[in-house]
């Protein structure tokens, strides 16, 4: 069985544009099966459409605490049956509930070292 991925965006989705070239080129080790966004209208999840990936938007301003829409994305993620989930250019601090509950299971790419460097100009 190929490996199920999520991949989260905030912005433009070069990282996932890279992963999606990945996985075209036979490189990935699994496919995309869902690209989650808190940003209905990025370029992200144009990208993820243009690619036939299934996609998953939602706004954060519509629930009353991070740990509420991280519920929702991780009932998304799990009805999926992804077994990895890569932040690729998430700009949301996810919470302990989220991290534990995927523990062993996220990839975080960000182009410095965190807690030290954060946003989007890190470097």
């Amino acid at each position: 069985m190929t490996k199920r991925i999520a991949v989260l965006v905030s912005g433009r989705g070069s990282n996932l544009q890279a992963l999606l070239h990945a996985q075209a080129e036979g490189r990935l080790g699994g496919r995309i099966a869902l690209v989650l966004s808190d940003k209905p209208n990025c370029l992200g999840i144009k990208r993820a459409r243009e690619a036939g990936c299934e996609t998953f938007t939602f706004s954060p301003k519509e629930f009353s605490d991070r740990e509420s829409y991280e519920r929702v994305m991780a009932r998304e993620i799990e009805s999926r049956e992804c077994v990895l989930i890569v932040l690729a250019g998430f700009m949301r601090i996810l919470t302990p509930w989220f991290v534990k509950r995927f523990e062993g299971r996220l990839i975080n790419l960000h182009p410095a070292l965190l807690p030290q460097f954060p946003g989007t100009h890190a470097i």
